[in-house]
């Protein structure tokens, strides 16, 4: 039975729910879940749905009780401190588990990952590997980066999607060794956890197939690319500052995989943040130009009903300034 991590805050709850419940749809036999969270209070009932899914063998939720670090590069990110806790991992799952599948909150699944994972853990095993994920750069090509990072791999992986051999990982005392690096290297990590993952590595990881963390770009789309998705991708991954669930992004047709996913869970059409202090007067255009021009990617319907949502978030706010 495969273990899987999940670790965000209650700003992600309804991606994360999206992202567990295309995992369980997709699945043919039974998985184990352990979720870090900052308030698992506010997931009690999206955990509640989630365990209707027939392939969820349980759910382990941990409360995130490491408090007092300084992160490395949160001001002014796209992300929060949930990024880090999975380096803590070993502070709260049982220490029973021989390998265990993390998956970030933006990823959803469209084929069933199975017999992916469980060749990539035999990889692992038969290349001494501790650690899989999908090549992100390469010396040659990012050598600056690379430089400033301060680390002798060659090549540098993404960490959305991994496989880790945690019974190592407790071995290794693997959390005092990454907090040693996140302090060491404070001032030079750009990609959060993921910069000290990969500076404890050093480029020694197993590459994991593309399709099990495939990274998806709402800007380029054709019906070929849609297609070859849907049939190929194991693990489709919204990777960066761009998100399905943004204003600017759901008119996009590739913004359709999370959608659906979305639509699964909740039982609602579209997911969609509406924007804080900013942007508002943007926004009201685009959705009005959509719903003139009817792109493809939105429905007027939808847009309709999120203009009435939008102008009375816009006068509440000037209202209230």
């Amino acid at each position: 039975m495969l273990d899987i991590l999940y670790c965000f805050d209650e700003n992600y709850n309804k991606q994360a729910g999206s992202s567990i419940s295309s995992l369980a749809s997709k699945v043919d036999e039974k998985i184990n879940l352990y979720i870090i969270h900052e308030n698992p209070e506010s997931f009690e009932s999206i955990e509640k749905r989630l365990l209707t899914y027939g392939q969820i063998n349980e759910i382990h939720m941990y409360k995130f009780e490491d408090k007092g670090y300084d992160f490395p590069n949160l001001q002014g990110s796209h992300v929060s401190q949930a990024t880090y806790f999975r380096l803590f991992i070993e502070n709260y799952l049982p220490n029973n588990i021989e390998y265990l599948t993390y998956i970030d909150a933006d990823v959803i699944c469209l084929n069933n990952p199975i017999d992916h994972i469980k060749n990539t853990i035999e990889q692992m095993k038969l290349n001494g590997f501790n650690i899989a994920g999908r090549v992100e750069g390469t010396q040659e090509i990012s050598k600056e980066y690379f430089e400033h990072l301060g680390f002798s791999g060659k090549e540098y992986f993404n960490a959305g999607v991994v496989v880790i051999n945690f019974e190592n990982w407790i071995k290794q005392s693997m959390t005092k060794s990454l907090l040693n690096i996140m302090e060491e290297k404070h001032s030079r990590i750009i990609y959060w956890d993921q910069d000290v993952l990969n500076s404890y590595y050093s480029g020694n990881f197993q590459h994991l197939d593309e399709y099990l963390n495939f990274n998806l770009d709402l800007n380029q789309y054709s019906e070929e690319s849609l297609q070859h998705i849907k049939n190929n991708v194991i693990f489709l991954h919204y990777s960066g500052n761009g998100k399905p669930w943004k204003y600017d992004s759901v008119f996009k047709p590739n913004s359709s995989f999370y959608q659906n996913a979305y639509k699964k869970m909740f039982n609602s059409n579209y997911h969609t943040d509406i924007p804080l202090k900013k942007h508002e007067i943007i926004t009201l255009f685009r959705l009005l130009k959509s719903i003139q021009k009817k792109d493809k990617g939105l429905a007027v319907k939808f847009c309709i009903s999120n203009l009435v949502i939008l102008l009375k978030k816009i006068t509440n706010y000037y209202l209230n300034r």
